[in-house]
């Protein structure tokens, strides 16, 4: 499935919070821990693959069960994870506004050819998958590349998107004042 696929995936998934948001289902804690289960048995799935690659000399792919991430077991974990989360009354809300505004960012950095060669190439951990601190090393890894995805998305509306704005809408209402000139509008 190639980049574009991804996007449609994505904007399914929107709708698909959407329709969830509007319709109240009700019991969030259980999903939660729906959507927390079913992480743990992926990560214990990819532990088994990856020790049995290592101990019997096999080569099966350790991300036969995460990527491409349109796999059943992303969907059902994202959207138990969503069901969760959607009714809770949290206090930090300028926190999770803050990460959460550049999520969609995050996405696209990661998707395509980049998650390849972030995940294989930059931080070639394969080795990691059968020590003991792997859990903890997921972990990292998966903070560290969503905090940098987050802070090269928040230098991006630094340096481009927030000089741009000016310029876009001094550009928009000249062109809107030409259509009106021009009765097109």
């Amino acid at each position: 499935m190639d980049s574009n696929n991804h996007i449609f995936l994505f904007i399914f998934l929107y709708e698909l919070g959407a329709y969830i948001k509007i319709y109240v289902i009700k019991r969030h804690l259980k999903y939660l821990l729906y959507g927390l289960l079913l992480m743990i048995l992926q990560t214990g799935l990819i532990w088994c693959i990856a020790y049995i690659n290592q101990s019997f000399g096999k080569n099966i792919d350790l991300f036969t069960l995460v990527w491409p991430t349109y796999r059943f077991p992303e969907l059902l974990i994202a959207l138990f994870l969503f069901l969760g989360f959607k009714d809770l009354q949290l206090s930090y809300g300028k926190v999770i506004t803050f990460f959460s505004s550049s999520v969609f960012s995050i996405y696209l950095l990661h998707i395509g050819r980049l998650q390849k060669w972030i995940f294989l190439g930059l931080l070639d951990d394969s080795y990691v998958y059968t020590q003991w601190y792997f859990l903890l090393w997921l972990l990292a890894i998966v903070l560290l590349v969503f905090v940098t995805c987050v802070l090269i998305d928040k230098i991006r509306i630094y340096l481009v998107e927030c000089p741009m704005e000016s310029l876009v809408k001094l550009l928009s209402a000249r062109i809107n004042v030409w259509l009106k000139k021009k009765e097109i509008i």
